[in-house]
């Protein structure tokens, strides 16, 4: 008898791009949660719509809730886990999110409401804790990148988990709402844009980055990319069931790690254009790694496979602020 899981969006307008999107952490652990056998709901809590959004989200009927729990949404998510406690008293709630990792245990020192926080990668973190949930034993101390309350209410911060190695062997992101997204009325394809993930970390060390934090506290590898096989799978089966053309490839930067990286998105680019696949996509970029002839024809071949937008992370003016930023790029990196 595995639990259910109730994994709610808790958001306020304006922070997100349309109703259908999930959180890429939200969609990533219940995908991966499925895998496992799990049942999961997903909810939308659009929570400056007012109370009948809270009244809604505490109906959920699940065993365990899960919230991405930031700066935005911190009073709004404490109202919608008062009234599914209210309903349920046996309901466990874990928070997760990057806000979390330098103020978990004051976090769960301040909200009795609170039972869990999952610092990291969440994956394999949450479902060691519905197994240890499952056995009833309750001992939680041996999984990593767990915040826990014990017996005595004391608060105990476990070690950080490692950083998944293989990405390959995650499902695609779960995609909940997408059929119900906005169509364009001439071809019946999403009229918004699909976020895909293709790798995790950075190789760059911004003193201003919480993707950075992360590399310094969980241990592994900094970078970690999916193959190109992988992606270019999941941009097909987001093509073909949802009519999606238009995607945002929301990695911290697209041509990481050096020379490596660079051959890999080769390889992305090559098999998109390959298998015919229609699409207009966005990445995000350093403006240090680009800096040869052969770079200019890579940037050539991302245009013919559909990437028309990048987002240069040029940061500074001045080579002064970009050395407080910690940047590897210059100033003339910038402009050129």
């Amino acid at each position: 008898n595995k639990p259910t899981i109730g994994l709610i969006n808790v958001v306020m307008d304006g922070d997100y791009q349309y109703e259908q999107e999930l959180p890429l952490g939200l969609a990533a652990i219940g995908a991966f949660l499925r895998q496992e056998g799990y049942r999961v709901i997903f909810k939308q809590c659009f929570a400056s719509r007012g109370e009948k959004e809270y009244d809604s989200s505490s109906k959920v009927e699940a065993d365990i809730y899960g919230f991405q729990l930031n700066m935005a949404n911190y009073r709004q998510v404490t109202e919608v886990v008062k009234k599914i406690k209210s309903l349920r008293k046996d309901a466990i709630t874990v928070f997760g999110g990057p806000f979390l990792t330098s103020l978990s245990e004051g976090i769960l020192e301040n909200e009795s409401l609170f039972d869990f926080i999952v610092l990291g990668e969440g994956e394999s973190t949450i479902y060691e804790l519905l197994k240890a949930i499952e056995s009833g034993k309750r001992e939680f101390s041996s999984i990593n990148g767990l915040v826990w309350r014990d017996e005595s209410g004391k608060i105990i911060k476990n070690a950080f988990r490692s950083l998944i190695p293989d990405l390959d062997i995650l499902p695609f992101l779960a995609r909940d709402f997408l059929d119900s997204a906005g169509r364009d009325p001439h071809d019946n394809g999403m009229i918004e844009s699909v976020r895909v993930v293709t790798s995790r970390g950075c190789v760059g060390r911004c003193s201003f980055c919480c993707v950075n934090l992360y590399n310094k506290v969980q241990p592994g590898k900094r970078w970690r990319g999916r193959s190109p096989k992988n992606v270019v799978d999941e941009l097909e089966y987001l093509s073909k069931t949802f009519k999606a053309k238009i995607f945002n490839f929301s990695d911290s930067s697209f041509e990481d790690p050096g020379e490596i990286g660079k051959k890999r998105t080769r390889e992305i680019c090559e098999e998109i254009i390959r298998r015919h696949i229609p699409l207009s996509a966005k990445i995000y970029m350093r403006c240090e790694t680009m800096k040869t002839e052969s770079d200019i024809e890579l940037l050539k071949l991302y245009k013919r496979a559909g990437i028309d937008i990048i987002i240069i992370g040029a940061e500074a003016g001045s080579d002064y602020e970009l050395k407080l930023y910690e940047k590897h790029a210059t100033l003339e990196d910038n402009y050129r």
